[in-house]
C-alpha cells in the first residue's frame, strides 16, 4: 500500500477548520507549513502565532490511484482552500530515510550527534 500527499494553501484563521477536516477524512500526518517567506519570530509567552499564508499537508494511507477521488471530496469540504496538489508516495521504510541526508554534527569539543 503506497500514500497519497495531500498539499493545499489555506488562509490562516482557517488552519484549524482545516486540520480538523483532514483528519475526519482519514489524515494519518498533517504539516503546516509557511506558504510564503514570513518568519515567526520570538513569540510572546503563552501565544502560538502561524504565519499569515499556510500550507497544509495530510498523508493519507491510499492504494495507488485513489488520489483523484480524495482530492475531489476534500475540494468540497475546504472551501477556502486553493492551489491543490496531491502526489502519490511509494510505501517505504520511513524510519530510515530521513537518516540517509543526515551527517554527523559536532558541537563544542566532545559532544557529537551522528
Amino acid at each position: 500500500m503506497g500514500w497519497l500527499k495531500l498539499s493545499v494553501s489555506i488562509p490562516a484563521d482557517y488552519v484549524d477548520t482545516g486540520e480538523e477536516l483532514l483528519w475526519y477524512a482519514g489524515a494519518a500526518s498533517i504539516c503546516v507549513r509557511d506558504a510564503r517567506d514570513s518568519p515567526v519570530l520570538e513569540p510572546r509567552p503563552g501565544t502560538t502565532p502561524i504565519w499569515p499564508h499556510c500550507r497544509i499537508e495530510a498523508l493519507f494511507p491510499a492504494p495507488a490511484g485513489d488520489g483523484l477521488r480524495l482530492l475531489e471530496r476534500l475540494r468540497q469540504q475546504l472551501t477556502r482552500g486553493r492551489d491543490w496538489q496531491i502526489e502519490e508516495l511509494a510505501d517505504r521504510d520511513w524510519l530510515r530515510v530521513w537518516m540517509d541526508d543526515f551527517q554527523p554534527m559536532r558541537f563544542g569539543k566532545r559532544l557529537w550527534i551522528y
